[in-house]
Protein backbone atom coordinates (compact mmCIF):
# COMPACT_ATOMS: atom_id res chain seq x y z
CA UNK A 1 0.00 0.00 0.00
CA UNK A 2 1.20 3.45 -0.76
CA UNK A 3 0.09 6.75 0.71
CA UNK A 4 -0.56 8.53 -2.58
CA UNK A 5 -3.13 11.30 -2.79
CA UNK A 6 -6.63 9.84 -2.78
CA UNK A 7 -5.56 6.49 -1.33
CA UNK A 8 -6.86 5.08 1.94
CA UNK A 9 -3.46 5.70 3.52
CA UNK A 10 -3.75 9.44 2.89
CA UNK A 11 -6.74 9.71 5.26
CA UNK A 12 -6.15 11.56 8.56
CA UNK A 13 -6.56 8.86 11.25
CA UNK A 14 -5.80 5.14 11.56
CA UNK A 15 -9.53 4.37 11.87
CA UNK A 16 -10.34 6.37 8.73
CA UNK A 17 -7.48 4.64 6.89
CA UNK A 18 -8.78 1.22 7.93
CA UNK A 19 -12.30 2.08 6.77
CA UNK A 20 -10.72 3.27 3.51
CA UNK A 21 -8.85 -0.02 3.07
CA UNK A 22 -12.10 -1.92 3.71
CA UNK A 23 -13.81 0.15 1.02
CA UNK A 24 -10.92 -0.36 -1.42
CA UNK A 25 -11.15 -4.16 -1.13
CA UNK A 26 -14.95 -4.11 -1.35
CA UNK A 27 -15.72 -4.90 2.31
CA UNK A 28 -18.95 -3.16 3.30
CA UNK A 29 -18.84 -2.13 6.98
CA UNK A 30 -22.23 -1.60 8.64
CA UNK A 31 -23.26 -0.67 12.18
CA UNK A 32 -26.04 -2.75 13.70
CA UNK A 33 -28.60 -0.45 15.27
CA UNK A 34 -31.46 -2.86 15.97
CA UNK A 35 -33.98 -0.62 14.23
CA UNK A 36 -35.78 -0.95 10.94
CA UNK A 37 -35.28 -3.29 8.00
CA UNK A 38 -36.32 -6.30 10.08
CA UNK A 39 -33.33 -6.10 12.43
CA UNK A 40 -34.08 -8.19 15.48
CA UNK A 41 -32.09 -8.43 18.67
CA UNK A 42 -28.32 -8.86 18.32
CA UNK A 43 -27.22 -12.51 18.37
CA UNK A 44 -25.10 -12.48 21.53
CA UNK A 45 -23.69 -9.91 23.94
CA UNK A 46 -20.19 -11.37 23.41
CA UNK A 47 -20.32 -11.08 19.61
CA UNK A 48 -18.58 -7.98 18.31
CA UNK A 49 -19.28 -8.56 14.63
CA UNK A 50 -20.69 -10.88 12.00
CA UNK A 51 -18.76 -11.25 8.75
CA UNK A 52 -20.18 -12.71 5.56
CA UNK A 53 -17.86 -13.24 2.60
CA UNK A 54 -17.55 -15.18 -0.60
CA UNK A 55 -15.80 -14.65 -3.94
CA UNK A 56 -18.30 -11.93 -4.97
CA UNK A 57 -18.76 -9.68 -1.94
CA UNK A 58 -18.05 -9.22 1.74
CA UNK A 59 -19.92 -7.48 4.54
CA UNK A 60 -19.21 -6.99 8.22
CA UNK A 61 -21.88 -5.86 10.67
CA UNK A 62 -20.46 -4.31 13.83
CA UNK A 63 -22.55 -5.16 16.88
CA UNK A 64 -23.61 -2.97 19.80
CA UNK A 65 -20.48 -3.80 21.83
CA UNK A 66 -18.17 -2.54 19.06
CA UNK A 67 -17.64 0.95 20.45
CA UNK A 68 -14.61 3.20 20.73
CA UNK A 69 -12.16 4.11 17.99
CA UNK A 70 -9.39 1.74 19.14
CA UNK A 71 -11.63 -1.34 19.35
CA UNK A 72 -13.40 -0.52 16.07
CA UNK A 73 -10.06 0.07 14.30
CA UNK A 74 -8.79 -3.34 15.44
CA UNK A 75 -12.10 -4.94 14.50
CA UNK A 76 -12.12 -3.40 11.00
CA UNK A 77 -8.51 -4.55 10.45
CA UNK A 78 -9.46 -8.06 11.62
CA UNK A 79 -12.56 -8.03 9.41
CA UNK A 80 -10.46 -7.06 6.38
CA UNK A 81 -8.12 -9.98 7.07
CA UNK A 82 -10.79 -12.54 7.89
CA UNK A 83 -13.09 -11.59 5.00
CA UNK A 84 -10.14 -11.75 2.59
CA UNK A 85 -9.21 -15.19 3.88
CA UNK A 86 -12.80 -16.40 3.63
CA UNK A 87 -13.20 -15.11 0.06
CA UNK A 88 -9.93 -16.73 -1.03
CA UNK A 89 -10.73 -20.06 0.66
CA UNK A 90 -7.89 -19.77 3.21
CA UNK A 91 -10.34 -19.63 6.15
CA UNK A 92 -12.67 -22.61 6.47
CA UNK A 93 -16.15 -21.05 6.54
CA UNK A 94 -18.44 -23.36 4.55
CA UNK A 95 -21.53 -21.23 5.12
CA UNK A 96 -19.63 -18.03 4.32
CA UNK A 97 -20.02 -16.48 7.78
CA UNK A 98 -17.95 -15.87 10.87
CA UNK A 99 -18.77 -14.40 14.26
CA UNK A 100 -16.05 -12.33 15.95
CA UNK A 101 -16.04 -12.63 19.74
CA UNK A 102 -15.21 -9.93 22.26
CA UNK A 103 -12.47 -12.23 23.60
CA UNK A 104 -9.10 -10.74 22.76
CA UNK A 105 -6.20 -13.10 22.15
CA UNK A 106 -2.49 -12.55 21.52
CA UNK A 107 -1.61 -11.58 17.95
CA UNK A 108 -0.52 -14.84 16.32
CA UNK A 109 2.49 -15.40 14.06
CA UNK A 110 0.24 -16.29 11.10
CA UNK A 111 -3.40 -16.44 10.04
CA UNK A 112 -6.04 -13.71 10.02
CA UNK A 113 -4.82 -12.14 13.26
CA UNK A 114 -1.29 -11.71 11.91
CA UNK A 115 -2.60 -10.21 8.67
CA UNK A 116 -4.91 -7.89 10.64
CA UNK A 117 -1.96 -6.64 12.71
CA UNK A 118 0.04 -5.96 9.52
CA UNK A 119 -2.86 -4.08 7.91
CA UNK A 120 -3.43 -2.05 11.09
CA UNK A 121 0.29 -1.23 11.36
CA UNK A 122 0.34 -0.05 7.73
CA UNK A 123 -2.58 2.25 8.61
CA UNK A 124 -0.81 3.69 11.67
CA UNK A 125 -2.42 1.52 14.36
CA UNK A 126 -0.52 -0.95 16.52
CA UNK A 127 -2.80 -3.89 17.35
CA UNK A 128 -1.96 -5.27 20.79
CA UNK A 129 -4.39 -8.21 20.56
CA UNK A 130 -6.37 -10.14 17.98
CA UNK A 131 -9.83 -11.72 18.28
CA UNK A 132 -11.33 -15.16 18.71
CA UNK A 133 -13.82 -16.05 15.99
CA UNK A 134 -16.17 -18.86 15.08
CA UNK A 135 -17.15 -20.09 11.63
CA UNK A 136 -19.90 -22.42 10.55
CA UNK A 137 -17.39 -25.18 9.89
CA UNK A 138 -19.47 -27.81 11.64
CA UNK A 139 -17.52 -28.17 14.84
CA UNK A 140 -18.54 -24.83 16.37
CA UNK A 141 -15.25 -24.14 18.13
CA UNK A 142 -13.59 -20.79 18.61
CA UNK A 143 -10.50 -20.08 16.52
CA UNK A 144 -7.98 -17.96 18.36
CA UNK A 145 -6.13 -16.32 15.49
Amino acid sequence: MTAGQGSALSLPTPLARLYGVAMEIGLEVLDYDGRGDGDGPWIDDDALAIIGADERRATVVLGPAARGDDLVADLVAFSVALASGMAEGHVDAPDGTAVVDCKRVPVPARGPGALAAAVARECGREMTASFAYQTGDGDAHWHEQ
